[in-house]
């Protein structure tokens, strides 16, 4: 059973014509421009003498003419010529008149499709698309005007001829040549695009195609009268179209509105919410003014522990006069093959040196040749502390580079402050002591070494009696 998906987007829908010509059947009196077509007869049948494209005479020796069709007759049973009798064994031992020949391809004919009588008769038969029962007026505007040409030109003009005639291989309609691109655009059994879906659908079958199966062919919606695609009409009505009735889905409520109204209904449940909210945050509010009456006496009791804070440190600064000294340490950290280390420690990633010892406290140095976390591209410098006592320490450190003999760069260095004093976090330093590029460029002795000084000053350390 042939159905209507037989007609969409089959591999082998033909999106254009393919056309064959229609040999046209005519006679040497419809073309030739003068009427002594009894010359160019046969002598024996009276048919053309000249079958075909390229005229041929053939006759015997003493010149007696006849067509092709008549010599291979009578040869076949009698071996003689049919009008002097002469023995002849074989076509090849006619000759052929060249004269008439030459005079025949040099005859003045007519195209045949510009005879109406042989052109009308060569469209019937089949259908055509300009009906020549019509009228004759259409048909005569399909025949040829070229006018008179040499025998010998017309074959290829007819090739050419833009009234030769053509059938359709796909719905056997004839037309002329130049009607080709009208057929093209015409055809019944032609597969066009849909211009919504872009499916290739039978052309004779396109309006029912938009009508019934097209998934993106616009229609109106039912409710709004709004045009939509055929395949969106349900995700339409469920959540876009206005006009269509929907029950409301605040908790309790079970009115019904249009889509459009119910906009605003929802509207006028929003500000009874936010009424609600309005009272709740008024009694909020009050509590919070309770909290901060109480939140400033807490605060007065604060500034009271302070003040007596304060007197204390003074207390424990005069008693600590005379008591304690200052310890000071000074050295150079020398990292051989810098470039490499800077290859070998990326971003993110350090180097540490040996230990060392200020007093009684073990600390060592932490360097990011190529930045610390989120400092990438910077050299980072840092003063770890290896042992923790019980009590804070206050110290302060510096740290510089030294550029090598003869550079012209200058000395880079960078201080913690004097009263810095530590109780939990080991390690201080400088995330951006300066850029890596500029280490590498400036900083590296004539040996790739890089020459790192620092200082350590403990401050406040008590003296052990020996």
């Amino acid at each position: 059973m042939f159905s209507f998906l037989d007609l969409v987007n089959n591999a082998q829908s033909p999106t254009k014509i393919t056309t064959k010509p229609i040999p046209i059947k005519y006679e040497l009196k419809d073309i030739l421009v003068d009427s002594d077509e009894e010359k160019y007869e046969c002598e024996i049948c009276t048919l053309e003498l000249f079958i075909g494209s390229e005229p041929k005479a053939f006759q015997c020796k003493e010149g007696h003419l006849a067509c092709i069709s008549c010599w291979e007759r009578c040869l076949s049973t009698n071996k003689n010529c049919m009008t002097c009798k002469i023995p002849i064994s074989a076509i090849s031992q006619l000759s052929r008149n060249r004269y008439l020949e030459k005079e025949y391809s040099d005859r003045l004919v007519f195209c045949p499709n510009s005879n109406e009588d042989v052109f009308r008769l060569n469209m019937l038969g089949l259908p055509a698309i300009n009906n020549v029962n019509n009228g004759d007026q259409t048909l005569r505007q399909d025949l040829c005007n070229h006018g008179a040409m040499k025998f010998s030109e017309l074959e290829n003009h007819y090739k050419t001829c833009e009234s030769r005639i053509l059938q359709c291989n796909l719905c056997l309609i004839k037309f002329c040549s130049k009607d080709s691109s009208k057929h093209q655009n015409e055809c019944s059994k032609v597969f066009s695009k849909c211009e919504f879906c872009d499916s290739n659908i039978l052309r004779s079958s396109l309006s029912d195609h938009h009508k019934i199966y097209c998934t993106k062919y616009l229609i109106e919606c039912t409710h709004c009268k709004i045009m939509i695609e055929r395949d969106t009409n349900t995700n339409h009505i469920n959540d876009d179209c206005q006009d269509i009735m929907i029950l409301c889905k605040e908790y309790l409520c079970g009115k019904r509105f249009t889509r459009s109204k119910m906009q605003i209904h929802s509207l006028e449940h929003s500000v009874t919410k936010l009424m609600n909210q309005n009272e709740i945050i008024k009694k909020e509010n009050q509590s919070f003014l309770n909290q901060e009456k109480k939140m400033e006496e807490i605060n007065q009791k604060l500034i009271t522990l302070l003040i007596d804070n304060a007197k204390l440190k003074n207390e424990i600064t005069v008693l600590k006069q005379n008591g304690f000294k200052e310890i000071e340490y000074s050295n150079k950290w020398v990292i051989p093959s810098y470039r490499t280390v800077s290859e070998i420690y990326t971003h993110k990633n350090c180097k540490e040196s040996k230990n060392f010892r200020v007093g009684p406290h073990t600390f060592n140095i932490k360097i990011y040749p190529n930045g610390q976390a989120g400092k990438q591209g910077k050299f980072s410098v840092y003063l770890i502390r290896k042992s923790k006592p019980d009590t804070p320490l206050k110290y302060s450190f510096s740290f510089s580079l030294i550029p090598p003999d003869g550079s012209t760069a200058t000395i880079v260095t960078s201080v913690a402050r004097k009263d810095f004093e530590e109780s939990k976090n080991l390690s201080w330093g400088f995330g951006v002591f300066t850029d890596s590029k500029i280490v590498l460029k400036d900083f590296l002795n004539e040996r790739g070494e890089l020459e790192l000084s620092f200082s350590v000053t403990i401050q406040d350390e008590k003296i052990i009696p020996l």
